[in-house]
């Protein structure tokens, strides 16, 4: 009878003990795999995701995650997790990638946190601070590379009997626009009279207005009409690789694509529009993503005042020093 009694305290005391530990938040973790997490992870995602975001997070998965932590959840811990950063850099990822990575992680563990997988994620001490070593890497300010007056009539000289893709550069330099928010343009998406086009898919997932100049217009207008309804028919690799071999074409050196919307983003800031109206302009969330462009327009500034030297014949020498 007194050994009943006994495994029933016992067994009350690991009840309450359970119960008070779930209360404020800490459960015994479980000896769920990484790879079974994750699937649990991916499987819960919003269905309303962009299939180009499941993609990419199903190839990081797939080729980097559970490679790297092939063993239990519980295994996936602050010394592991810095382990695979210095492993990733060490074999050339770039700190972009390196975040990416780290990014889906953190998700992952946060989602086996909220099934009682973990007690906390690796990525948060038991003050729920962010785990300093964890951090994101540093990132190297963005590329930003326009073209000159002489590469760009080279390039649209070898354009010339290139219908579509001339369009589409003289689209994007005009616009700002990325690849594939041109790319899913359509003749309903085209507001002529009030010279805009209205985006709906966008990459940051909110509609915006783009506004068009004459030369967009004229280049909207002169792409045929076709039966699937797009004015292009490029998927988005085929639009980037007969770009490369174009500007090859026209001797236009390290240039790709995407370096068309920061033509524009730097024709506008040297024209004096910066901050918030090129966001606007662009669809940036912030006007902190647009900030790599400011120092073109203060270049540009400096270069306008120099060259209008405005009474100068009346300026003695030394007299600026006085």
């Amino acid at each position: 009878m007194g050994g009943s009694k006994r495994v029933a305290n016992e067994m009350l005391t690991f009840e309450l003990d359970k119960a008070n530990r779930e209360e404020i938040g800490i459960f015994p973790q479980s000896c769920i795999s990484f790879a079974d997490a994750a699937e649990q992870w991916f499987a819960s995602l919003r269905p309303d995701l962009k299939p180009r975001t499941l993609t990419k997070w199903r190839t990081i998965l797939d080729v980097h995650l559970k490679p790297a932590f092939c063993g239990a959840l519980r295994a996936v811990t602050v010394d592991a997790i810095e382990a695979y950063i210095k492993s990733r850099s060490a074999n050339g990822a770039k700190p972009a990638t390196v975040n990416g990575d780290l990014a889906v992680l953190r998700l992952i563990t946060r989602k086996a946190v909220e099934k009682h997988h973990l007690s906390r994620t690796p990525f948060k001490d038991a003050h729920g601070d962010p785990v300093e070593c964890l951090r994101p890497l540093r990132e190297p300010d963005g590329r930003v590379r326009y073209l000159s007056d002489d590469e760009l009539q080279r390039l649209l000289a070898t354009l010339e009997t290139d219908l579509y893709l001339r369009a589409f550069v003289l689209i994007a330099i005009n616009t700002g626009m990325r690849r594939d928010e041109i790319l899913n343009l359509n003749h309903e998406t085209i507001d002529t009279a009030n010279r805009l086009l209205r985006l709906v898919n966008t990459k940051n997932g909110r509609a915006r207005v783009v506004y068009l100049n004459a030369v967009a217009i004229s280049a909207l207008e002169s792409l045929p009409r076709r039966l699937d309804g797009k004015l292009f028919p490029y998927t988005s690799d085929q639009v980037s690789m007969r770009f490369v071999r174009a500007a090859r074409a026209a001797g236009v050196q390290d240039f790709h694509l995407h370096d068309l919307r920061h033509h524009f983003c730097s024709m506008q800031a040297m024209g004096g529009v910066t901050g918030k109206a090129l966001s606007e302009l662009i669809g940036h969330r912030t006007a902190a993503m647009t900030d790599r462009y400011t120092h073109l327009s203060g270049e540009f500034l400096r270069s306008a005042v120099d060259r209008l030297q405005i009474g100068a014949a009346t300026v003695k020498p030394g007299a600026a020093k006085a």
